[in-house]
């Protein structure tokens, strides 16, 4: 299973971010990844505001900076526990919602 969402949910774990980018079959970069999360919070009807400092917080993510330094085994966990608030990083916010989907492989059957 490799699609545009699977890409995300491995860029979205700390530990995973550098295999997100450079798998050869999707040819993931970090700038198409962006541009999907981007995506589904337009899908979500997130606002403009709330866009934009998605946008942010991506880069930080992105780079290591805080307040995403850091990363545990367990994505879901280490989102979960980690102490950025997310009113202020809604990347937490989208970041726990694609780690809660149970991924199947309905699209390949």
């Amino acid at each position: 299973m490799d699609t545009e969402y699977h890409g995300i949910a491995l860029f979205l774990h700390s530990l995973c971010q550098c295999l997100a980018l450079s798998q050869v079959a999707n040819r993931q970069m970090y700038h198409a990844i962006k541009v999907r999360i981007i995506t589904i919070a337009k899908k979500w009807n997130w606002s403009k505001t709330r866009a934009e400092q998605l946008k942010v917080d991506i880069g930080l993510y992105y780079r290591g900076e805080a307040p995403f330094d850091g990363g545990e085994r367990d994505a879901l966990k280490w989102w979960k526990n980690s102490h950025i608030d997310a009113q202020w990083h809604p990347l937490k916010a989208l970041a726990i919602t694609i780690h809660t989907i149970v991924p199947h492989a309905t699209k390949i059957e």
